[in-house]
């Protein structure tokens, strides 16, 4: 009978601090937006100068209509252009993704 009480307690304290170790992964995760984390356990976190580049003027572009939206009329034209310029970094860059894909399957 102790025996078996023994063991019981030791199985309840295995499940219990396993328990708390997937809850503080858990916790750590949520620090961390889901995506970056997701991107980091892939392995995408390691980016090339043109990536860098790329979303460095995606994130300009997007402080310029920000900043033109803060006028009191402001240029839908440039908004607008600044949008197609926007589009057509991240489409480049995720035609440039598709590549990389494309080749790490064609080596599999």
């Amino acid at each position: 009978m102790k025996r078996l009480l023994g063991i019981l307690m030791m199985i309840l304290t295995i499940n219990v601090i396993s328990f708390a170790k997937d809850n503080i992964v858990e916790t750590e995760r949520e620090i961390i937006p889901r995506h970056i984390h997701k991107m980091q356990k892939m392995g995408h976190h390691r980016s090339d100068p043109e990536t860098v580049e790329a979303r460095t003027i995606i994130e300009t572009k997007k402080l310029e209509i920000r900043k033109e939206l803060l006028n009191e009329n402001p240029d839908w034209e440039k908004i607008e252009k600044l949008n197609i310029e926007m589009a057509t970094e991240e489409a480049k860059l995720r035609t440039k993704r598709m590549k990389l894909n494309f080749k790490k399957e064609c080596k599999h």
